[in-house]
């Protein structure tokens, strides 16, 4: 099982105990206001759990959407990377509203990073969020990305297009 401590924080494989608190996180609506309906629905954050277990299963395992709990093992949110190529993978990362502004995120992204930089061997990493998403920009510039381009209105939900950030870094070398 694979499980990456921080100071504050474990990131860990999902299991099914954590759906309750999985469908809490993601099921409120200060967390929705960047999502559509359906990507939020008690259905979808089930099948998410779900695919996260079964992807920590795979081999060779290419997927790492990982529970962040803190010490006492309360989730607070998750955070994975996803080898897209040979050498790049996305990340992304998503709190609970009451954990948010707490440093966890930036906490538990550089952990994620610095694992998928030096034990998966990625050269680049990029993450997408929604160009109004002004706290996941902030943390993505933070962590040492910066933005590559902008789809303009590619997404639509909640009645409105929404354009979508790029942002990326490599490892340095």
């Amino acid at each position: 099982m694979l499980k990456l401590d921080t100071k504050r924080l474990i990131l860990r494989n999902f299991h099914k105990d954590d759906l309750e608190s999985y469908i809490d996180l993601r099921y409120n609506v200060k967390f929705k206001r960047f999502y559509a309906e359906s990507d939020v629905s008690q259905d979808k954050s089930k099948s998410l759990l779900e695919k996260f277990i079964s992807e920590s299963n795979e081999e060779p395992r290419k997927k790492y959407q990982l529970a962040i709990t803190v010490k006492n093992g309360e989730l607070v949110g998750s955070c994975g990377v996803r080898i897209e190529d040979e050498k790049i993978a996305s990340v992304g990362c998503e709190l609970g509203i009451k954990y948010q502004a707490s440093g966890f995120a930036y906490e538990a992204s550089s952990k994620i990073i610095n694992f998928a930089f030096n034990e998966l061997n990625i050269n680049r990493i990029y993450a997408e969020t929604i160009s109004e998403n002004i706290p996941a920009i902030r943390l993505c510039k933070k962590l040492g990305m910066k933005i590559k381009s902008e789809l303009k209105n590619d997404k639509f939900f909640q009645g409105r297009w929404w354009s979508t950030l790029i942002l990326e870094m490599d490892n340095g070398n």
